[in-house]
């Protein structure tokens, strides 16, 4: 009844849900809205959500999706929707990485991370916790391969902890005060699990000035590869874990979304801490092995979407489809 009265009280043109998994508040009011002949919209907020995350039961009239991929995934699952229904816009969450205000030098960088901008640094991003048991002991793993690389400067390691989710190991071995291991803060609203405008620029030129990047299978990944970055994903249970089958590392490569970029030769996935040491040595001394692979992949699936404006195009679609109620 409340959004009931709202609505009729506002009289909106359109609702749009910006994330039609994470905005789970939203759900009801979208079925309001439908039922009274309010058009609807929903974003399909990540590469992974048509897939390894739920299912869509809100009645949407209109989707926006990042690429022509994630179109045809959606048209696939879902086959009673119109494909004049979905639009595909880009993610605004990508648009920062390509504007200069979000472009910290390497010098200020490196203060702010408190490491030496004289020498590379390997950039490690961790996964949330409980999806990725045990990763302290990853972290420790590529920490001592660091230590013992031939590469002149001796690398360092920026660790950047997900703030959804970070393990009590993890936090202990970040106090440890490893020899050319740093794990920085990260500022993010604690109540809304969003990135401050500081985090974004810290975070962005992180990706910008490492030496390669390392993670789980991460949307990280994408971000490396379309920045012509080194990565390496971890396909394997951390060293002197004992992880139940179902939680072991190596589903998360196999996934829906991520099985692609695997196979893609854009990125090297470590199945042991012997790949481990090679795909290291390799992103440190070879990074332009695997660019011509993380090129197509990116051109492929991005389709000139990267170029800071999916944010612009996701604003002047929602008012073109306004205008047209």
């Amino acid at each position: 009844d409340h959004f009931v009265e709202l609505f009729r009280r506002l009289q909106p043109d359109l609702v749009f849900n910006c994330s039609h998994i994470h905005g789970q508040a939203a759900e009801l009011p979208v079925k309001i809205a439908h039922r009274m002949g309010i058009p609807t919209i929903g974003f399909i907020f990540s590469w992974d959500n048509l897939t390894s995350r739920s299912r869509i039961f809100v009645p949407y009239d209109h989707y926006f999706v990042w690429h022509e991929g994630m179109k045809r995934q959606l048209l696939r699952i879902y086959p009673d929707i119109e494909p004049s229904r979905v639009f595909v816009t880009g993610t605004p969450q990508f648009d920062y990485h390509f504007k200069p205000q979000y472009q910290l030098s390497r010098t200020e960088l490196a203060r702010k991370l408190g490491i030496d901008p004289a020498r590379p640094f390997v950039f490690y991003t961790t996964g949330i916790a409980k999806h990725f048991p045990e990763e302290h002991r990853h972290v420790r793993a590529v920490a001592d391969i660091l230590s013992q690389v031939s590469t002149r400067p001796r690398p360092q390691l920026v660790v950047r902890t997900y703030v959804k989710g970070t393990s009590p190991e993890m936090k202990a071995l970040a106090e440890e005060g490893l020899p050319d291991v740093v794990f920085p803060d990260v500022a993010w609203d604690e109540q809304w699990y969003t990135p401050q405008y500081e985090d974004l620029a810290v975070y962005s030129s992180c990706l910008h000035h490492a030496a390669m990047g390392i993670n789980a299978a991460s949307t990280v990944s994408l971000e490396l590869m379309m920045l012509d970055k080194p990565a390496m994903n971890i396909g394997f249970d951390p060293p002197g874990s004992d992880i139940p089958y179902a939680h072991r590392w190596v589903r998360h490569i196999h996934f829906d979304h991520f099985q692609p970029v695997a196979d893609s030769g854009g990125v090297m996935v470590a199945y042991s801490v012997e790949d481990m040491c090679r795909h290291i040595t390799t992103g440190l001394l070879k990074p332009e092995s695997g660019q011509t692979a993380r090129k197509a992949f990116i051109e492929q699936t991005f389709n000139g979407t990267l170029d800071g404006r999916s944010g612009i195009r996701v604003a002047e679609q929602l008012l073109e489809l306004a205008r047209a109620c």
